[in-house]
C-alpha cells in the first residue's frame, strides 16, 4: 500500500511538471502602478486610489497582489498574456475605506472585475472594463 502511494505521489509530480506552461517573452517580476481617478456617483465624489505592487508572470500566466489577501484595500490580479501581447486580467479583492469605494460600500466587502489590456516586453497597459475608470501601467524589472 505505501509503495502505492509512492508511485502515485511521484506521477502526480510528474503530471504538474509537465503541464507546466511553456515560457514566454513576458515572463519575469514586473511592477504594477493601478490608478482609479475620481469618480461621481450620485452627485458627489469617489475617491481615487493608488496601488502599488508587483506580479509575476511564468509561462504568460499572470499572478500578484496587493496588501494582504482578505484584509481590506487588497487586490489579487490573475491573467493570461497572450503570445501577441493581448491581456485578460481578473481583480478581486476586499474594499478600503467607504469614501474609496463605488456605492460607499463597508471596508471589507468583497469586490471584483475585469481588466484587458496590452503587453510588450518591458511595459503593459490595462484598463478596468466596469463600473470605474482605472488603469494599471506594467513595467518589467
Amino acid at each position: 500500500m505505501r509503495i502505492s502511494a509512492i508511485v502515485l505521489f511521484a506521477c502526480g509530480i510528474a503530471n504538474v511538471q509537465s503541464s507546466e506552461a511553456p515560457s514566454s517573452q513576458f515572463d519575469g517580476k514586473w511592477s504594477v502602478k493601478l490608478v482609479c481617478d475620481d469618480v461621481k456617483e450620485n452627485g458627489s465624489v469617489v475617491k481615487g486610489y493608488t496601488f502599488v505592487f508587483d506580479v509575476d508572470v511564468k509561462g504568460g500566466r499572470l499572478k500578484g497582489q496587493y496588501g494582504q489577501l482578505g484584509a481590506p484595500a487588497s487586490v489579487e490580479y490573475i491573467g493570461v498574456i497572450q503570445p501577441d501581447g493581448n491581456v485578460d486580467i481578473t481583480a478581486g479583492g476586499r474594499t478600503g475605506r467607504p469614501e474609496h469605494s463605488v456605492g460607499g460600500r463597508d471596508s471589507g466587502t468583497l469586490y471584483s472585475y475585469q481588466m484587458t489590456g496590452k503587453f510588450d516586453r518591458t511595459f503593459g497597459r490595462a484598463t478596468r472594463t466596469t463600473l470605474r475608470p482605472c488603469e494599471a501601467t506594467f513595467t518589467k524589472e
